[in-house]
């Protein structure tokens, strides 16, 4: 299950996330940004096989909405000091997955019960995802992917950002982050279970 809870803003300055572009994939000057000024962690969620693999409905939150937040001593976000949160880029709200396989559901849970009554998701914003979901809605229903290769697929992608599930539950940056532009064996072969040919 995932935890949402407040955090208090550290600065007059947070970080900002990434301008909306059409295809809700960053540039490569985007990435750059996406990483926090004092460490090489990932700020987002995003990985480049997103923009193959999921439809856009599922892009727009890990690519514009979404930020891995690691507690720190002294901060105020929730858990324990090294574990990482999901936390929303405009009002700091935070949840924490007890482990990969459940980055999923916890995204899921935030695009079905935050983004709609978060306080401070910018307007264009908000009317830009409810376009996608209403075309989501309108679309064939029948190439979609399954719920457990969903589930996978997050999971895996979050291996690529250099996440693990720690011994003490909950995730940690534990594992170098993948910037080979090469996907992981592991991934690579999830995905061509899953009849995504043509990806490396």
């Amino acid at each position: 299950m995932s935890r949402m809870n407040k955090k208090r803003p550290e600065s007059d300055n947070p970080i900002q996330p990434p301008d909306l572009v059409q295809s809700a994939i960053p540039s490569s000057d985007v990435q750059d940004q996406q990483k926090t000024p004092e460490s090489n962690n990932p700020i987002c969620l995003f990985i480049p096989s997103d923009a193959t693999v999921l439809d856009p409905v599922h892009n727009f939150p890990r690519c514009h909405c979404i930020k891995l937040v690691e507690k720190r001593e002294n901060d105020h976000i929730p858990g324990r000091v090294g574990q990482v949160g999901l936390c929303c880029f405009y009002c700091d709200e935070t949840c924490l997955p007890s482990k990969r396989d459940t980055i999923y559901e916890n995204v899921l849970s935030f695009q079905q019960n935050h983004l709609e009554i978060c306080p401070a998701f910018p307007e264009k914003m908000k009317a830009k995802y409810k376009r996608l979901v209403q075309q989501e809605y309108l679309s064939s229903k029948d190439n979609r992917p399954s719920q457990a290769f969903l589930r996978a697929y997050y999971a895996e992608a979050a291996g690529e950002l250099g996440l693990v599930d720690s011994p003490y539950g909950g995730l940690v940056f534990g594992a170098p982050q993948n910037t080979s532009g090469v996907l992981s064996k592991r991934l690579l072969s999830l995905l061509k279970s899953a009849g995504y040919n043509g990806l490396r």
